[in-house]
């Protein structure tokens, strides 16, 4: 089975802390949406995950294998080499393949 995974993410803008120890893995076949109040870091995760925004710490990892996003245009050639999309709406389609 397929899966991305996003493991122990962290980002802190300045000394503001925004996103602490966030963990989520996605299998093929599933759906997950993103809930919480503004502010709580829904985008946040988001965009590192696209690249906009470079993490503190954490990993990325598609089927165990490490994704090396830390720029926009890594994100871009990992997510094309792998069948995903991002909209101008910053979300990503994620066609998990076998």
């Amino acid at each position: 089975m397929s899966e991305l995974s996003i493991q122990n993410i962290s980002k802190s803008f300045g000394n503001i802390p925004v996103l602490k120890n966030v963990s989520l893995t996605i299998r093929s076949g599933e759906v997950h949406a993103l809930l919480g109040k503004n502010g709580a870091g829904k985008s946040t995760l988001m965009k590192m995950v696209c690249g906009d925004y470079e993490r503190d710490s954490g990993s990325i990892l598609l089927n165990g294998e490490p994704l090396p996003i830390h720029t926009p245009s890594d994100a871009k050639k990992s997510w094309h080499r792998n069948g995903c999309t991002r909209s101008r709406y910053g979300f990503v389609s994620y066609p998990i393949r076998f």
